[in-house]
């Protein structure tokens, strides 16, 4: 595992089991003409303000592996596949 060193800890599972190749960050892209800046989500929890319903996209993950990916990780960080998680999800 000479390798191992120069792999970022929060890429690789702590028993070097396995490791991410690349990390790419889950976004929240507005447009500035609908929402002012002031007033835009600051984080994933904001998405849930009444405001922003109806007016949330994301791509079909039933189509999309990275879409189906972004909900898996999303649902686990607000409590799993369980009724805490679904409700997190306003858009499906």
């Amino acid at each position: 595992m000479w390798h191992m060193d120069k792999i970022l800890a929060v890429t690789r599972d702590p028993c070097n089991r396995w490791h991410g190749t690349t990390i790419e960050a889950m976004v929240i892209i507005y447009n500035p003409k609908l929402v002012a800046p002031s007033d835009a989500p600051k984080g994933w929890a904001d998405l849930l303000n009444p405001e922003f319903k109806g007016s949330i996209a994301h791509a079909d993950p039933a189509r999309s592996g990275s879409a189906f990916m972004a909900l898996v990780i999303q649902l686990m960080s607000m409590g799993g596949d369980n009724e805490t998680g679904w409700n997190y999800m306003p858009i499906l």
